[in-house]
């Protein structure tokens, strides 16, 4: 037998005697609970409902003739095959699951309360996990005189956030509300319809409270019952949980989703490199790369390699904070080229990031040679040289593809200062004078991005993309 997973509780907690009422269960996951799986398919996790049947005092109802409804999206709740227990299940196939703070709430409807008071006591038995754990409700049966049997749709809230204060009364003709913070702190409620009576109203905490007593009484001309009081609770901010759909190292472009659950927060922000998000939502999608990139613009010695994601959730008392980090990756050379080449005059400098579109670069080239900076995440910078007069660094200064037709294309490039070269895909190794003029005829049959790959005597390597599209 293991632990149980779920707090239980009625709505309303007790009844009347020989009433017809509807009654919500409520299956609360812990606030500092995990995320629990309900399995669907043919071995569906389930919680079975056994309510006690007869006419006796610790009975509650003469027959299991209600119905149930599942108020909460994703769940059912019918009767079992056998009819003697209410079975609690997913309706989706893949199974759903139930966060921390979540809760499935099923409506009885129509329970017929026997004549015989005491308490009844209703079995509850989870089949969720691999072991199986058993708990129980208490509804207590009383007698149906002057009084009033209240309720909180929540017991705990955040700061000024509201709830649904409700009730149920016999014999009466007005329920008394007291607790209010404005005017004289008590409102009259006239009944309305059939015994037992209904009721509701929204209530709250005050501002800086951290509890509210409500207080309610069932009134006639001349009398009063005995008073019933509501506490409601206020607490302070808690993140259940903030995630990310990606980890390790990002490419600058790489967006990710981040999720939370936050509970109790009447406000949550998201603060980014750039800026701070009020009233965010859950999910939202962020791009770190481009984040760090805009809020580091002109001064990109001083960018850090790692984008921080904070999350605050503002409320009652301490805001509950919670971070999420991605370290970012290179940001590599596409192409730094000359785009025509008319019989061996080059002309038309052109230049790209891999990713494209990072804007932490600098091209002056208006000199020879030429020169194309990208700034790194991390403060680091690559720099590139185009230009006769550069006799040192790697250059591909031409590279372009001329169709042929049938899928044929001529590769044609020109480079300086390489002793290696290689063409990919197909790691062709290109060797002698054609290192530094050359081309190669390819059978191409799809669109792709071709790359040559230089190294110069120095060390210092260089690459060039082109992309090929086809049809």
């Amino acid at each position: 037998m293991s632990q149980v997973l779920f707090e239980y509780s009625f709505q309303p907690p007790n009844v009347f005697l020989g009433t017809t009422t509807d009654m919500k269960l409520v299956i609360k996951n812990p606030d500092n609970g995990s995320t629990i799986h309900f399995d669907g398919g043919n071995d569906k996790s389930e919680i079975d409902v056994t309510f006690p049947i007869g006419k006796g005092e610790n009975d509650l109802s003469p027959s299991l003739n209600f119905t149930a409804d599942s108020l909460t999206t994703g769940f059912t709740c019918g009767l079992a095959s056998n009819g003697d227990y209410f079975r609690i299940t997913t309706s989706n196939a893949g199974g759903t699951d139930l966060a921390p703070g979540s809760s499935i709430e099923i409506n009885f409807v129509n329970v017929v309360v026997n004549s015989q008071e005491g308490t009844a006591t209703v079995q509850i038995e989870e089949l969720v996990t691999m072991d199986t754990a058993q708990t129980s409700v208490n509804i207590n049966k009383q007698q149906q005189e002057l009084a009033v049997i209240p309720w909180l749709d929540d017991y705990v809230v955040g700061e000024g956030q509201f709830t649904t204060l409700r009730w149920i009364s016999m014999a009466n003709t007005a329920v008394e509300v007291s607790g209010f913070e404005s005017g004289s702190g008590t409102k009259s409620f006239p009944v309305e319809g059939e015994q037992p009576y209904t009721g509701h109203v929204q209530v709250t905490v005050p501002i800086g409270d951290a509890q509210r007593d409500y207080t309610l009484v069932a009134t006639t001309p001349s009398k009063r019952s005995a008073p019933q009081v509501v506490a409601l609770t206020v607490n302070p901010p808690f993140l259940v949980s903030f995630t990310s759909n990606k980890s390790g190292t990002l490419g600058v472009d790489d967006n990710v989703v981040l999720s939370w659950e936050m509970l109790y927060a009447y406000q949550v922000s998201l603060n980014t490199p750039l800026t701070t998000y009020n009233s965010v939502i859950s999910p939202r999608t962020e791009t770190p790369g481009q984040d760090l990139v805009q809020a580091y613009k002109f001064n990109y010695s001083n960018m850090p390699d790692q984008v921080t994601y904070t999350l605050t959730g503002q409320g009652f008392k301490k805001p509950a904070t919670g971070k999420i980090n991605f370290k970012l990756a290179p940001v590599g050379l596409a192409y730094f080229k000359f785009g025509t080449n008319e019989d061996g005059n080059l002309s038309g400098i052109k230049f790209a990031t891999n990713p494209p579109d990072w804007i932490a670069v600098e091209a002056s080239i208006a000199e020879d040679p030429a020169t194309f900076t990208i700034h790194q995440p991390g403060g680091t910078a690559n720099v590139y040289y185009l230009g006769d007069n550069d006799t040192v660094h790697p250059q591909i200064q031409y590279f372009e593809a001329t169709d042929k037709g049938s899928n044929n294309f001529e590769l044609s490039w020109i480079t300086k200062n390489l002793r290696t070269l290689t063409l990919n895909p197909g790691n062709y190794n290109i060797g002698g004078s054609e290192i530094n003029k050359g081309s190669k005829t390819l059978t191409i049959n799809s669109s792709n991005t071709y790359t040559l790959t230089g190294t110069a005597d120095n060390g210092e390597t260089i690459v060039s993309q082109l992309y090929i599209e086809v049809g």
